[in-house]
């Protein structure tokens, strides 16, 4: 009996042989697509340039504010009569008048004042009742400051007794004093943002009569404005 020899193996084959590619053949992979949603911004230059104009109209509204009792006062000039003055005249003795036109010389040059006058008044009733005036105008943003150096720098430290006349109009001061030969006189001083004036009062004048007097001359010889 002959022995019966097993069949030959299957030879191995591909199982995915004819399948389509699962990873591209090419060596280039493509970019990947990406989708981007924009989120909608609020328009916000509307809002900064609103409150920039407040901001400008509040500026203005608060600089007006600011200015406006100072373009009451300045500018200023003087107008000092050539005769009387208050009710006071002016003296012609010629040594004096050569002192108050040194006095505004110096004004002008020592203080930058845009307009000066200086006199020596006599009350016509009793002439040995003397006021040496002397007056200037400049813008003073801080009168009440202004005020204390320019009566101090008349008065010196023998100033005393200062007494406020806030009812006069303006910032008016009065104080005793002496002057270099011992004499005693009345100091009174004005000062407003456009104008300054002094007045040293010699003889039988009481402190409210030299404030009275001094107020009476800032009426009458300060003009508000430009000089025509």
């Amino acid at each position: 009996m002959t022995e019966r020899r097993p069949d030959p193996l299957t030879p191995p084959s591909d199982p995915w042989e004819g399948a389509a590619p699962v990873v591209p053949t090419t060596s280039v992979m493509p970019d990947p697509y990406v989708i981007v949603v924009e989120r909608r911004r609020r328009r916000r230059w509307p809002w900064v340039i609103g409150g920039l104009a407040v901001l400008s109209v509040l500026c203005c509204v608060g600089a007006l504010v600011l200015w406006a009792p100072i373009g009451r006062e300045y500018p200023a000039y003087l107008e000092l009569g050539d005769r009387v003055v208050a009710g006071l005249s002016r003296s012609d003795n010629p040594e004096f008048r050569q002192a108050a036109a040194d006095m505004m010389v110096e004004m002008y040059r020592e203080h930058g004042v845009s307009d000066a006058v200086a006199a020596v008044l006599l009350d016509p009733a009793d002439e040995r009742r003397t006021v040496i005036l002397i007056g200037a105008t400049k813008l003073f943003l801080d009168p009440a400051k202004a005020m204390d150096g320019a009566i101090r720098s008349v008065g010196g430290s023998r100033l005393k007794d200062l007494t406020p006349y806030p009812n006069l109009g303006g910032h008016l001061t009065c104080g005793n004093a002496v002057d270099d030969k011992e004499a005693p006189v009345v100091v009174c001083a004005w000062i407003d943002h456009g104008s300054i004036g002094v007045g040293i009062y010699y003889g039988s004048w009481t402190m409210d009569e030299c404030a009275s007097k001094l107020r009476d001359i800032r009426v009458e010889i300060v003009r508000r404005g430009q000089r025509p």
